[in-house]
């Protein structure tokens, strides 16, 4: 009679395909700079749509504002590594501001309210319009990078949606050469 042989147990060795697939090259797909400006302009729409909406809290801003800098700070990243920075005082501007709502979270608008009158001779209507406005630095958290003057002189006191639009005309005017 003949023994059975006892059943084998162990630990396989790595297959060589395994081996192989330590030096398997990696592709990476990086976003396309259109679907950048592509967010941006979205996160814009969904702004002012909210900053069009009378007596929306400021809460209701706040998101899209928040990411539409965000995109904007992407953007202006994306542009500089590939060798055409976005140099004009407005894109510091933003950073600036953007740094301080994700960073600190802060609220960086202010609603205002006011009067407006349109009409000829006596004929006259009057009404109430609002609009938002970039707070003044001092009313922003304090924080570590610059831009602080240029949101100074461009930004605080001013109507956000300005800054938001000529932040997109801008990237328009910054097309790369098709070459």
């Amino acid at each position: 009679m003949s023994e059975e042989e006892p059943e084998r147990q162990g630990i396989e060795p790595a297959s060589i395909v395994h081996e192989r697939k330590i030096y398997t090259p990696h592709v990476f797909v990086s976003a396309q700079r259109d679907w950048l400006i592509e967010g941006y302009r979205q996160a814009l729409e969904r702004f002012t749509a909210a900053a069009d909406t009378e007596g929306a809290p400021t809460e209701a801003t706040f998101c899209p504002l928040f990411e539409a800098l965000n995109w904007a700070v992407s953007i202006q990243d994306y542009e500089k590594a590939k060798g055409r920075p976005l140099k004009q005082p407005v894109v510091r501007a933003l950073r600036f501001v953007r740094n301080r709502v994700h960073h600190h979270w802060a609220a960086a608008l202010d609603l205002r309210k006011f009067e407006v009158s349109s009409g000829a001779g006596p004929l006259r209507l009057t009404g109430w319009t609002f609009e938002w406005f970039w707070r003044p630095p001092e009313g922003l958290p304090p924080g570590r990078s610059g831009g602080e003057q240029q949101y100074r002189e461009l930004l605080a006191g001013k109507p956000v949606r300005e800054a938001l639009e000529a932040f997109e005309k801008l990237l328009s005017a910054h097309e790369p050469d098709a070459t």
